[in-house]
């Protein structure tokens, strides 16, 4: 772990011991079965996750959250919180530091809603619409970004990205996420300020909600996880060509960190590398496994491939703007390329990066009709044809990425 990352959770430890210590310093006798109901309430929503990423989980807590803010006031809603996230985090084998974190980055959360609600009411009933509604929003909306700010710090202290890549990354997500959440929280201070036990019916809704988003979750995950299999598939046709979508991704990962390519085009170009020979699917057998050079009838159906990928790809959102790279990654920089014939800054610039990527693993790969380049060859090649088939500024890029690995 970087100093900036221990630095960081030392101030998040600290800010939460704190605040964890005011809210049970101010527990009184009537408030222990309030928290322990609500306890009981949240643990379900906690206990299982939706896995959005490699790096950022979602629960229904925010709902329950706020609705405690609103009810009850923040203090109770840290101790609720606190308890919940102990015992789910301890059920799931977290970690004490990733646990003192989430139960640290509750509290905060918590605390910056509470504190807003409190200071913005118009009204000393439960929850008065409109008048309160401008507190309700600002309420959720200082919870949201100080959780947001607080997770995506450490995630991006800890993998040593940017704050603003890894917030940008996730950001329309956990935005949509919360704004289906937040009238449910609203629907339940309403009900409960009639009579409590009516809140009963929005048991339904909250099972609706999660049991949506973790579909949607699990369905961009699955198509993602199908396309890659099915591109893997496509690559051990051949055995010569086994795994070359997992290099060609390595190397063109390695050439947009040289170039400095912003986060977002750098997943895309990720993402794309993996599939880039999907459309491979559609060409026959003697054409695409010949152990010889093609003819120019036959050379005219293998150019056909990206056309096919991009149609398979483009209609999936989380595709659309790489199927783009996907299509092109055969053009040249001097226009002799195709399916298009693209010339120069024409062509996307992950396509430029996946045709450099693409072309050195054919290289350094054997094939049928002949061996294996060596690294210093294979180069060479790339070097000699600077300008002409590759765009030159890629081309030193991965020569400098090669050379410092």
């Amino acid at each position: 772990m970087s100093l900036k990352a221990k630095i960081y959770l030392l101030f998040v430890y600290s800010a939460g011991g704190i605040l964890l210590y005011n809210a049970f310093s101010s527990v009184q006798t009537a408030d222990i079965w309030v928290i322990l109901v609500w306890f009981l309430i949240a643990t379900p929503l906690e206990i299982r996750p939706i896995q959005a990423s490699a790096d950022l989980q979602y629960t229904l807590s925010f709902i329950i959250h706020l609705t405690i803010i609103v009810i009850y006031g923040f203090w109770d809603a840290i101790i609720v919180a606190a308890l919940v996230t102990a015992v789910t985090d301890l059920w799931g084998r977290k970690g004490i530091v990733k646990l003192f974190f989430n139960i640290s980055q509750f509290a905060i959360s918590i605390y910056c809603a509470g504190v807003f609600f409190v200071f913005f009411k118009r009204t000393d009933l439960l929850l008065t619409l409109p008048d309160d509604i401008f507190a309700f929003i600002g309420a959720g909306t200082a919870y949201i970004l100080a959780n947001l700010f607080l997770v995506s710090a450490i995630v991006a202290f800890t993998l040593r990205q940017s704050l603003f890549s890894v917030i940008k990354t996730d950001f329309k997500v956990i935005i949509l996420n919360y704004l289906a959440l937040a009238p449910i929280s609203m629907l339940m201070v309403l009900l409960y300020k009639d009579h409590p036990l009516t809140m009963i019916i929005i048991v339904p809704l909250l099972i609706i909600s999660d049991s949506s988003f973790r579909s949607y979750i699990s369905l961009k995950i699955e198509t993602k996880n199908t396309l890659e299999i099915l591109a893997d598939f496509v690559d051990k046709r051949d055995h010569y060509t086994a795994e070359h979508s997992q290099r060609v991704t390595e190397y063109a990962c390695m050439i947009a960190d040289k170039l400095a390519i912003d986060e977002d085009t750098y997943k895309i170009i990720e993402m794309a590398g993996r599939v880039h020979d999907l459309g491979k699917i559609g060409i026959r057998d003697d054409i695409l496994l010949k152990p010889g050079y093609l003819t120019n009838e036959e050379m005219e159906v293998m150019k056909t491939h990206p056309d096919i990928a991009f149609k398979i790809l483009e209609p999936l959102n989380m595709y659309k703007k790489g199927s783009v790279l996907v299509r092109e990654h055969h053009e040249r920089y001097d226009g002799s390329g195709y399916p298009r014939g693209l010339k120069g800054k024409e062509i996307n610039i992950g396509s430029r990066i996946l045709s450099v990527a693409d072309t050195y693993d054919a290289m350094t790969t054997d094939r049928p009709y002949r061996k294996a380049l060596t690294r210093e060859e294979a180069l060479a090649e790339l070097k000699k044809h600077s300008g002409g088939q590759f765009d030159p500024d890629v081309v030193e890029a991965f020569l400098i990425a090669l050379e410092s690995e």
